[in-house]
């Protein structure tokens, strides 16, 4: 399969944020929310 840089570098970017609990944690409650009750601050 061949891709460019960009998508690459977004696709490691992506597993390293996943692999840090606190990170994933985060966005899975993230996705639970409805956008207008979202925040604007991170806890981390």
């Amino acid at each position: 399969m061949m891709t460019t840089e960009d998508d690459w570098l977004a696709t490691q970017e992506t597993l390293y944020l996943s692999s840090i609990a606190e990170v994933r944690e985060s966005i899975v409650q993230a996705r639970l929310e409805p956008l207008d009750e979202g925040s604007a601050e991170l806890p981390w």
